[in-house]
């Protein structure tokens, strides 16, 4: 008998990302550079390749997982190609935020002598951004914690206690 291989493949090729861990802050976002593998299959007729790209950049051949580092969104393209040309895209995006918030005390008031304020002090709280942006700043005045939503007059003489702190979408 005569014959041929008649190859029929129809479907296209399937395409996943994977990170070495899974986020560790709020909102999926990551504390520290990530790993990114791809994985792509085709059951028929095989895998002719895959190219990635990060933020727009120029498209490479994806050999293996590669470290994705520093503060920042990254947007992941990818492209797989079967054996049969049938091409599957896919994008991913990785959030990295490791660095938490720094914030600065302000004190408006006159200061007398050996440090004391002659006048009554407003205090303002400046929230630095970082990579996923300031979510809550907090005050706590004399021991009771509150949002702090702007300038706080501080009334009474003697001593008190002022502490503060930033939290950002990442939960840093």
């Amino acid at each position: 008998y005569d014959g041929i291989n008649i190859p029929i493949d129809g479907t296209p090729p399937t395409l996943q990302f994977y990170t070495d861990r899974g986020p560790e802050g709020s909102n999926n976002w990551f504390h520290g550079d990530v790993t990114v593998t791809i994985s792509a299959g085709d059951a028929t007729s095989g895998v002719a390749g895959v190219v990635y790209r990060i933020n727009g950049g120029d498209w490479q051949a994806y050999t293996g997982a590669f470290p994705v580092n520093g503060d920042g969104v990254y947007n992941i393209d990818a492209v797989v190609q079967d054996n049969a040309e049938h091409p599957t895209s896919c994008s991913f995006t990785v959030t990295i935020c490791r660095t938490p918030p720094q914030t600065t005390l302000v004190v408006d008031a006159t200061v007398g002598q050996n440090d004391w304020l002659t006048t009554t002090p407003t205090i303002s709280l400046l929230a630095g951004y970082n990579a996923s942006g300031v979510a809550q700043t907090m005050i706590i005045l004399d021991g009771v914690e509150q949002v702090y939503t702007g300038p706080i007059v501080v009334h009474g003489e003697g001593e008190h206690t002022v502490s503060y702190y930033s939290v950002d979408y990442a939960g840093n």
